[in-house]
């Protein structure tokens, strides 16, 4: 087998007056909720507003912030394999009309949804009335066939 194949670090002359920038709002963002952080297009726009002077590309921008953000700890964790597993704890349950015609006639019929946030799976069933008994049935059925409930 060759040996494996050094990437020399480039220097990067039009992104270097950029960089305290770019890093003071990735600072700033740590603090910030994260829905309001800036995503690297944002960044970029701004900084074309904020700094004409400075011409940089887009994907630039974005590969640089992608390389920084883990290091200064505000990576989004949405995504995270700590995430997965706690992704795996949770299911989101909901009902929802249709219309079904049954001896003929046509009827309103409630559906009970659960669904595995980490799988996609989901079970369905179908109830005459959205009542709080059908709503607990639905549960126990459901985490029967989900092979049990979602653990914490």
């Amino acid at each position: 087998m060759p040996p494996e194949r050094k990437k020399p670090e480039r220097e990067r002359p039009k992104l270097a007056p950029a960089l305290s920038f770019i890093d003071a709002i990735l600072e700033a963002d740590c603090r910030a909720p994260r829905k309001q952080r800036h995503t690297a297009h944002r960044i970029w726009t701004r900084l074309r507003q904020e700094k004409t002077e400075i011409v940089v590309g887009e994907s630039t921008v974005r590969e640089y912030v992608r390389q920084r953000k883990p290091r200064w700890g505000c990576w989004d964790t949405r995504f995270s394999s700590r995430s997965r597993t706690s992704l795996a704890t949770k299911q989101q349950v909901d009902w929802y009309e249709i219309f079904a015609e049954i001896d003929g006639q046509q009827r309103k019929i409630y559906v009970f949804c659960m669904r595995s946030m980490a799988s996609g799976a989901a079970f369905h069933r179908a109830y005459p009335h959205a009542t709080q008994q059908a709503f607990l049935e639905a549960h126990e059925l459901a985490f029967a066939w989900f092979g049990g409930p979602f653990a914490p």
